[in-house]
């Protein structure tokens, strides 16, 4: 169950942002890809729906929906 929920819930840095988009992507070190380098997103929105987006190398806390497609948002600093 620890598992389910360590692919749920993810913290990691921003490491770009769209602001004609109003997402970002979030890169997670603890979670390598298949060539050994930290994960990277896909782009995320905000679930704070204001015109304020987080800064690059921001810490940020995500939700992920369980369908393994990726699907997730950014729900704040931390």
């Amino acid at each position: 169950m620890l598992n389910n929920l360590e692919n749920l819930i993810r913290a990691g840095k921003i490491s770009s942002v769209n602001t004609a988009n109003m997402t970002a992507r979030v890169t997670f070190h603890d979670k390598p890809d298949v060539n050994g380098r930290p994960l990277i997103s896909a782009p995320l929105k905000y679930l704070n729906n204001t015109l304020w987006l987080p800064e690059i190398g921001q810490n940020v806390l995500c939700i992920f929906l369980p369908n393994g497609k990726g699907d997730g948002v950014i729900i704040g600093g931390i």
